[in-house]
């Protein structure tokens, strides 16, 4: 399904960690099985021929049950044992779970979290091809995913102490359309949704410096270099120790987001897989949601 999805033998093997012999010569095997080629090797990029194109779906199920049956085993063991993989977004991999992690490790010491940890469109990909049985992403929809809301992503302005708006209560986007500003990367989802909101406000921001990394943006920050637009989780520590200030933007209507948790509609949770995102909406104060009191019976 990788080679299908990315269309090389290489990204297949780079994404599971594996040789592209290796991943050409299980290939080579099953196509053997089936008796029949199941790819269309003559173009520039590989894809599947008429005969993969039929396998697929059959492919994606038995990848699925096997999943579920491997939860559904774990489940029936005395102590709680076993191994959950999920994919999540860095924001959420470097600043929410590590305490929710440290917490599920204190209480179920044998199951093993395998966090893998990408964009939020491939987040959403990993979770379409069956590699992960959920994830944790922003912004992104589709029409077999399910989206559930985790948390609220506020963002708030960074400033160093003693800036001037360090002391405002709440300050508007226009209000600080000539301080220099620094801002993710271009052609980024977080650059995008900045972006627009000046834009929706009906001004241009004055971005003086564009970077891929908050804890740096953080550090620019702290080095009076600029203000920046950040979620506020990723400031807390900043908060306690007083090295930031942050305010409430007015307007935050035009940046608001959430965190979501997404997995396939036809994804069923039950044993490890439940346990965890029912702990996991436990921390976030939420009571468990409803779809997996529906779909942990499933299977």
């Amino acid at each position: 399904m990788h080679v299908a999805k990315t269309g090389s033998f290489s990204k297949a093997a780079e994404r599971l960690y594996l040789t592209q012999p290796s991943i050409s010569a299980r290939i080579k095997a099953l196509e053997n099985e089936l008796g029949c080629s199941l790819f269309d090797r003559s173009a520039k990029a590989i894809g599947l021929n008429h005969a993969g194109r039929a396998f697929l779906p059959f492919a994606e199920e038995i990848i699925r049950h096997y999943q579920e049956g491997k939860l559904s085993v774990q489940n029936t063991n005395n102590v709680l044992a076993g191994e959950l993989e999920f994919a999540t977004v860095n924001i959420a991999s470097n600043y929410l779970l590590p305490p929710i992690t440290k917490k599920f490790y204190d209480q179920y010491p044998y199951i093993k979290l395998c966090i893998h940890t990408r964009s939020s469109m491939e987040v959403l990909d990993m979770v379409l091809a069956h590699d992960v049985p959920f994830g944790i992403a922003r912004s992104v929809t589709h029409p077999k995913v399910e989206n559930i809301p985790l948390i609220y992503d506020e963002i708030v302005l960074a400033v160093y102490p003693g800036h001037p708006f360090s002391s405002f209560k709440q300050i508007s986007l226009k209000k600080i359309v000539n301080e220099p500003l620094i801002c993710f990367n271009r052609g980024t989802a977080d650059w995008a949704l900045i972006y627009g909101a000046f834009k929706k406000a009906g001004v241009e921001p004055n971005i003086v410096l564009e970077i891929d990394n908050i804890e740096a943006m953080k550090q620019m920050v702290k080095q009076k270099i600029g203000i920046a637009l950040l979620s506020r989780f990723t400031v807390e520590e900043e908060i306690r120790t007083e090295s930031i200030c942050v305010v409430p933007i007015q307007d935050a209507l035009n940046i608001k987001r959430n965190l979501d948790l997404i997995f396939l509609k036809e994804q069923h949770f039950h044993g490890i897989s439940q346990l965890f995102l029912t702990f996991l909406f436990n921390q976030f104060q939420k009571a468990e949601p409803k779809f997996l009191k529906a779909y942990s019976t499933g299977g």
